[in-house]
Formats: C-alpha cells, structure tokens, sequence
C-alpha cells in the first residue's frame, strides 16, 4: 500500500507516497487565511476498509501511541460495526483524520485514487504526518487485522494539510495537533512534549541508563513518566517554595508534589526557567528519592525500636495471597557504583510519606556564588544528612500516620501540613547545627593558631 524511500547517510528525513484508491467526495479548500499562511486544505472520505499500516506515519502526533481498550477506542469500535444508533454513519460521528502532508495530487487523472506524499522525521521532529485520528487508525487497524466485518460502506474523513512553509513549521504543526486533539482531551504532557518543552529536562538524564524508564508523553513505555520527574523536581525546588519565610509567617510546602502530581505539570508550564535551572540536579534528586523510599526501613531498624519496619504504617511491600513478595520492588534511579544504577528491594516509604521527606532536603538546595543552584556542601552532604535523620524523619511520618483513619492515611499524610513543617524543620536545624559547628571549628583553629603564634612569640623573646 506504502512505498517508502529509505533515507541515504547524510538525509535526515524520508518521503513517504502513500496511495489511497476509493476517495470519494474531494474538496480542495484555501481561504484568505490559508493563502497568507501559504496552505491548502484538502478534505475528502476514505472507505474504512482501504486503511491498513498508517499508525507509523505519526511523527506530527503527541500522542504516539493510543490505546484501544480505553472508553474512546470502545465507542469508535461500536461506530464502525454498526454496534451504534445509526448504521453506516461512522464519518458523520467522528472527527476522521488530520494528515500534514507535502502534496496530494490525483493519480493518472483518476477521480477515486490519489497520491498523499508527506516526509517523516527519525528524530521526532514534528514535520509531516498524522496529527489527529490515531485512536481512530489504531482501532480501524485492529479490527481489519481481527478480520472483523467492516460494511463497506463505512467511510472515515480525512483532511489533509499541505504548503506549511518549511520555516514555519515548529508553531504551526504543534498548534495544529494540540487543536485537533482537543476534542479527545489530549493529556498537557503529550504536548509539551511534542513542543520541546522537556529538552532541558530529558538532556540532563539522557547519560543514565535509567532513561528509558522515563516517558515524556502519555501511552509512553515505562514505569514512570514527566508527571514522576516533576513532582521530584517540584518538592526540591526552593525557587518556588522558598526556605524562609521572609517574615511572613510560615512557609509554603509542595504539598502538590504528593497530592495533585498534574498540578505540578501546571507549576512547570507557568515557570518552566524554575524547573530547568535545577536540572542538572535531576540525577541526583532522582537518586535521592529512591534513597529514601528503599532506605527508610533500613533506617528505621537500626534505631532498635520494637516493631521492624516492614511492619510500620508508612511502609508498603508487594504481596501474593497475603503474603510479601521478596525484592519485588525497583529502584532505578538510585546510584549503586561507579556506573551502575537501580537496585531491588522488598519494602519501600509510602507515596506521600517519601515527597513529604524528600520535600524537607530542598533545604540543601542552595545558589553559590555564580547564582547557579548547587547542593549545600556537595551530594555527599545530603546523604550523609540522610544517614543521620533518615530513622528521625520516617518516625515522624509514622508517629502522624497513626493519628490518621487508616482507610485514609496515605491521602491525608500527603496534606498533613504541620507533618511538612515538622520534617523540614528538623533538616534545617540539622544544617544549623552543622553550620554552627563549622563556624565553631573555623574560630577554634583560629584560636589555636594565635596561641602557637603567642607561644612562638614568647620563646623567641626569651632568647
């Protein structure tokens, strides 16, 4: 159906003719809006049946990878096997498909068969291809594969868009996808994605093998995914909840980061510079939340207390028919050797209970004296503090937690205000306790060395 040109070493795209036999119904489309911005819009209906192998064509899409069990894909399903009110209706009910594309001519001056040419970017750069409609391909697809009896009078809309100007293409082609896929409550992720708004971001984890577990759009593979990444970067971030009050009563905690990860979304679309000025702290923050939550039990056991850690409230474990699940757990940001990352565990710090603790070492997040953000003392210090507190502040969020209806505790733990302040407060005494002991040090090496010069001083007057 597809003939595709492979791009030679030095091309950085590919062109691909897409023949589509059966088009019916074609318009050719360009007001004065169209002629300034130097398109043309070409809109005609496709027999569903034709359509097979599009998906990959979705270099322009911000959502790569659509799923179809969700409650859109089943209702374009019953759409398509007339499982729906109206029979043969399909065009009629849904949007169709949004193609950016570089030329769409007749073929050998046919009616019904057409020649689509767009070109893709291995980079995922947004240049052509499939804009919106990939929920629609993706079930299409599944069920022609499935062999599933498609009338053949079942038509899907397509509206092809050609003639963007080269230099225009970063605005436009984003603008289009995120207006067509509004109607399909595309997630803010998958466009800020596709808008490059995370470059500073995934550079600054790009070395580290744990990359890939990271998805920057929703669908994405992997465990965790931008919302994870900011949540982290959210609760660390003294830019935006500052460590002082400036005598202005208590201060703000991102309380967010446990309760509402989306809104930590929103905080990095509002102050993006907040974010990426912190990031080449991302890998040792990323390291630092997985300290916490596969330490904290560790921690806690060495201070001797009656019950294990395992059996505390702010302790979590996988379990099979009630019993735990040995190493069942993943830790992959946390650094482990030289070059070697991730490790396995057994029991892990609760959700709300790990970002109301990590929240508490932005304390350590501190500017030198070029104004670029730096841990207080160097990483070694904050682990070091980790060491030191970790049993303090995992008792503090178990002593809270017990005080709480444990049908609700890991929801209202992450909003325990007067929780936030206690552990923030006790990594900040910790660092005054420190900065006074230096401070202690530094006067009495000083005295120390007048009193050498004194004693050296005596004994060359004696002579």
């Amino acid at each position: 159906m597809t003939e595709v040109m492979e791009p030679t070493a030095t091309e950085e795209l590919r062109e691909v003719e897409l023949p589509l036999v059966g088009v019916e119904a074609v318009r050719r489309m360009e007001n004065q809006s169209d002629k300034k911005l130097g398109i043309v819009r070409h809109q005609f209906d496709v027999p569903v049946s034709i359509l097979e192998d599009l998906q990959v064509y979705s270099g322009a899409n911000p959502r790569k990878r659509p799923r179809v069990n969700s409650r859109v894909a089943r209702q374009i399903r019953q759409s398509l096997l007339n499982e729906d009110t109206v029979s043969d209706a399909f065009h009629l009910a849904h949007l169709g498909i949004t193609v950016v594309a570089t030329d769409f001519h007749k073929i050998d001056n046919r009616e019904d068969a057409w020649m689509l040419k767009f070109r893709l970017d291995e980079s995922d750069e947004p240049q052509d291809g499939i804009v919106n409609g990939l929920h629609t391909l993706a079930v299409i697809e599944e069920l022609l594969d499935s062999g599933a009896d498609i009338s053949p009078n079942q038509y899907v809309s397509f509206t092809v868009i050609t003639g963007i100007p080269s230099e225009e293409r970063s605005t436009i082609v984003p603008f289009i996808a995120k207006g067509r896929n509004t109607v399909l409550q595309v997630k803010d992720e998958s466009i800020d994605n596709l808008m490059k708004r995370f470059e500073t971001l995934k550079k600054a984890i790009q070395p580290f093998p744990y990359a890939k577990e990271i998805g920057w759009e929703e669908s994405a593979q992997g465990d965790y995914d931008v919302l994870d990444v900011l949540a982290i970067m959210t609760a660390l971030n003294p830019e935006l909840y500052p460590n002082e009050n400036g005598g202005s009563g208590e201060i703000t905690h991102p309380i967010i980061a446990a309760d509402h990860k989306r809104a930590c979304l929103k905080r990095f679309e509002e102050n993006t510079e907040a974010y990426n000025r912190l990031a080449h702290l991302l890998p040792e923050m990323l390291h630092l939340y997985d300290l916490i939550r596969s330490d904290a039990q560790e921690r806690y056991n060495k201070t001797g207390k009656g019950k294990r850690g395992g059996r505390l409230r702010v302790m979590t474990s996988r379990k099979r028919a009630g019993k735990t699940i040995e190493g069942a757990l993943n830790f992959p940001f946390i650094k482990t050797g030289k070059d070697a990352y991730g490790t396995k565990g057994t029991f892990q710090l609760t959700y709300s209970a790990t970002f109301a603790i990590v929240a508490a070492f932005r304390n350590f997040v501190v500017k030198d004296d070029d104004g670029a953000y730096v841990w207080k003392g160097g990483f070694p210090a904050v682990e070091r503090a980790w060491r030191k507190l970790g049993a303090e502040l995992v008792m503090t969020c178990q002593d809270t937690a017990e005080t709480l209806q444990p049908h609700k505790m890991a929801v209202l733990l992450g909003r325990n205000r007067p929780l936030w302040n206690g552990l923030h407060k006790i990594v900040k005494e910790y660092l005054t306790r420190q900065e006074v002991d230096e401070k202690t040090a530094e006067l009495q090496a000083e005295i120390d060395r007048l009193r050498k010069l004194n004693t050296e001083q005596a004994a060359a007057n004696s002579k």
